[in-house]
């Protein structure tokens, strides 16, 4: 099996999105061409290629923090930083943009959403500076 690196990962995932919307492409301009069956097998391949892209993306975002270990460590320390943060923190509208961000992240986590959590992840960083 071949072994990755988070960019080389991410480019990858790239080339699997770009040949997806390809297909995609392809059945938008020929679908009176298409039969129902025709159709059916390109639209299931098309999804079967965006989402290997979107894990790709995924497994890379995550790679970027070496492993799941380190992203854990990252995670305590943010809830440390969060919990410290709260306590001292007098302005209600920034408890709640802070909350806002918690959910947003955690959104992203549960979703899948590569590009979300690393954003997220800066706005968090950002918030607690």
């Amino acid at each position: 099996m071949i072994n990755l690196n988070a960019v080389e990962l991410t480019q990858l995932s790239k080339h699997f999105r770009e040949m997806g919307s390809a297909i995609q492409d392809y059945r938008r301009v020929n679908f009176e061409h298409l039969s129902k069956e025709e159709d059916q097998l390109l639209s299931d391949s098309c999804i079967a290629i965006l989402r290997a892209a979107e894990q790709g993306f995924i497994k890379s975002t995550l790679l970027q923090f070496d492993d799941t270990e380190s992203f854990i460590e990252i995670m305590r320390k943010l809830t440390h930083q969060i919990q410290q943060t709260l306590k001292i923190l007098s302005n209600i509208q920034k408890v709640i943009d802070l909350a806002t961000s918690v959910a947003a992240f955690a959104t992203c986590i549960l979703h899948d959403d590569p590009k979300g959590i690393s954003q997220c992840l800066d706005t968090l960083m950002e918030q607690l500076d």
